[in-house]
């Protein structure tokens, strides 16, 4: 190993973004691919003691658009990496079965900062099709992820459940990291994966569309040599074990930002209140993460906290829109899609918008309705023009706030 050599760039996740700058994804999938890729290597030897609660850094990251939305080749470029440094990573057609014996038979020994053997099973899911590995429904897988995310019970994070021949399965020091990708629409036939507290434990990324058109898909020399750099660098981070400490300028920050958080959760939507309740963790995890991406020191900055609160700030405008295709209303899809395309052109003519979607709505009545629905959300402002002979006719514009 290179225990103790220097870091060879400055900050791990902005190389990442560096290297795959020139590639059609959207900049948030290609940050969270690259913080899910950190958290892929720190396992369950990195913990964080805070208080009461120790805070481990795995993260369940979903990255949701249409299905030309670039999802997985943005979950690829991580990958790679991961795979040369020879993380255990599942396939994403695992049954339940084969997933429970693959995350059990991936066993680290590790040996902790005062000496002891560390026993863990850290494991890293990938799952480009997430609507096939959650199974349309599967109560039980969803109740696994749910479990897994918690890392397991007591000091040795022990994880059982009973299996059909052997009784009781039991797996110690359990630890699952989640990378995957899926539509709104895949989402929205699963109800259920708000039930069981699974959604509260993801970050939703969701994108309308990819980032850029690259019809040259090449990386250039400079960008080779920084992938080079970046796989010695994880080689490096996955050298990390023991806890992570925040600095006083963290712990006086933390304080008004946590008070803050629960006065004014960043959503007021029934299908994200659990997730409010959560982000907290969610960004204790953040901060180890983005502490590993910058040095080996294994201390929490005032700099790590502004940093992951902006992060999830920027993820959670479009989170809601991942569960455009999820409510008891019909019509929230139709809604849901209307303010896709409104976003994605951010200026369109009112009868242009109709065009597009005369399939879905069949009755002007109802986009009108839906069209009165968006002014009073506030999410479009409507410019009335007046066209060739006088006529007037509407302009629907996003209302981008800032």
């Amino acid at each position: 190993g290179r225990l103790n050599m220097p870091r060879i760039l400055t900050d791990w996740i902005d190389s990442y973004l560096d290297y795959t700058s020139s590639t059609e994804p959207a900049e948030s999938y290609r940050k969270w691919v690259a913080i899910s890729t950190i958290a892929a290597v720190l396992k369950r030897k990195c913990t964080l003691n805070w208080g009461t609660v120790r805070v481990f850094p795995n993260m369940y990251i979903v990255l949701v658009g249409p299905p030309a939305a670039r999802k997985g080749t943005a979950m690829g470029f991580g990958i790679e990496l991961l795979f040369r440094c020879e993380v255990n990573m599942s396939a994403d057609s695992i049954t339940k079965e084969a997933l429970i014996m693959s995350i059990k038979d991936n066993y680290n020994n590790d040996i902790n900062e005062s000496g002891d053997m560390l026993h863990h099973c850290s494991y890293t899911i990938c799952s480009p099709e997430f609507s096939v590995l959650i199974g349309h429904g599967d109560q039980q897988m969803l109740r696994y992820l749910t479990d897994w995310f918690d890392c397991g019970k007591g000091p040795e994070g022990i994880w059982t459940h009973k299996t059909k021949t052997q009784g009781v399965d039991k797996i110690a020091g359990i630890w699952v990291n989640l990378i995957g990708a899926t539509t709104p629409e895949q989402i929205g036939m699963c109800p259920d994966i708000i039930g069981v507290g699974l959604a509260s434990r993801i970050i939703f990324v969701y994108e309308e569309k990819k980032g850029r058109v690259q019809p040259y898909p090449f990386l250039s020399k400079d960008q080779k040599e920084l992938q080079e750099k970046l796989y010695e660098d994880l080689e490096q981070i996955q050298l990390l074990q023991g806890q992570f400490k925040p600095t006083d300028n963290w712990i006086d920050a933390w304080g008004p930002w946590y008070i803050n958080n629960d006065s004014n959760p960043p959503f007021r939507d029934r299908r994200l209140a659990k997730y409010c309740d959560r982000r907290p963790l969610h960004i204790l995890k953040l901060c180890m993460i983005l502490s590993a991406s910058r040095s080996d020191e294994m201390i929490l900055r005032k700099y790590d906290l502004d940093r992951a609160i902006k992060i999830m700030e920027e993820t959670e405008l479009k989170m809601p829109q991942a569960f455009g295709a999820m409510g008891d209303d019909p019509d929230a899809k139709i809604l849901s899609n209307i303010m896709r395309d409104v976003m994605m052109e951010g200026s369109i003519e009112k009868s242009e918008l109709l065009k597009r979607h005369y399939f879905d709505t069949t009755s002007p009545r109802k986009f009108d309705a839906i069209m009165e629905t968006l002014l009073r959300m506030d999410f479009i402002i409507i410019d009335r023009k007046l066209g060739q002979g006088g006529k007037p006719f509407d302009i629907i514009k996003w209302n981008k706030k800032d």
